[in-house]
């Protein structure tokens, strides 16, 4: 179950600005990949990868400006990339979850 959730935590807390922190999501996709008995599991985890590693390329193209001490980008294919993170991520919560036998609301 560690493998499940530290996935989906890196996947949630991931940093766009931070190209070293797609190691970290690819470390425990590993994991998974391993682990998993499930093959929809697998793939819902396959394609949050792929989503993640979009996220960051599109990352790398955007253009990003310094407001107030923070970075911001209005980059529509940014935005886009990430949405699609996000419905990656909801689908392998999903999947883990059935594959885990835990009640889905």
């Amino acid at each position: 179950m560690k493998a499940y959730t530290d996935f989906a935590r890196l996947t949630y807390t991931y940093k766009i600005t931070d190209p070293a922190a797609v190691v970290d999501v690819l470390a425990a996709y590993s994991t998974i990949e391993l682990l998993t008995e499930s093959s929809e599991t697998r793939d819902a985890a396959d394609r949050l990868r792929t989503e993640i590693i979009q996220l960051r390329e599109a990352a790398d193209e955007a253009e990003w400006e310094e407001e107030q001490g923070r970075t911001t980008t209005t980059d529509v294919g940014l935005e886009y990339a990430n949405q699609q993170v996000l419905d990656a991520r909801d689908e392998f919560i999903r999947r883990a979850k059935d594959e885990l036998g835990i009640d889905q609301l």
